[in-house]
C-alpha cells in the first residue's frame, strides 16, 4: 500500500508528503503564515488609526463628519471606500462612492480644508 499523498503547491508542483504528520506540519505552517499576515494587517490598521487621531488632534485634518458633509453636498451617494493619504505634499481623503444611478465616483478632498481636489468617474 502506497501512503504517498498527491498534494500540490500553489505553483502546481507536486508535494512529496508521505505521512499524515507531514500533512499536518505542512498545513500548520501555512495556517501560521496566514495568521501572521492577518496580524500584521491589524497592526497596520491600528497604526493608521493612531496616525489619523494625531493628525486630527494637531489640527492637520478636519473631522470626518465635516468631510463627509462636504462630499455629500458635492455628490450624494453611498460611501464604498475611504482612505486618508498623503499626495503631492498634502493630506487628502480619497473617497469612493456609489450614486443612486449606479455610477461610482472617486473624490479627492483636502483633509485640512475640505476643498475638492478632483472628481473622477470610475469605469
Amino acid at each position: 500500500m502506497n501512503n504517498q499523498y498527491s498534494l500540490y503547491s500553489i505553483h502546481q508542483q507536486p508535494l512529496n508528503i508521505k505521512s499524515n504528520i507531514e500533512i499536518y506540519i505542512y498545513m500548520i505552517k501555512h495556517i501560521l503564515s496566514i495568521v501572521l499576515i492577518i496580524c500584521s494587517s491589524a497592526a497596520t490598521a491600528d497604526d493608521d488609526h493612531d496616525q489619523a487621531k494625531q493628525l486630527l488632534d494637531s489640527g492637520d485634518i478636519l473631522p470626518l463628519e465635516i468631510i463627509l458633509k462636504k462630499v455629500r453636498s458635492i455628490q450624494p451617494g453611498k460611501i464604498l471606500d475611504l482612505e486618508l493619504e498623503k499626495e503631492d505634499g498634502q493630506i487628502i481623503y480619497e473617497i469612493e462612492l456609489l450614486t443612486t444611478s449606479g455610477s461610482v465616483f472617486e473624490l479627492k478632498i483636502n483633509a485640512k480644508t475640505a476643498e475638492l481636489i478632483s472628481t473622477e468617474k470610475e469605469h
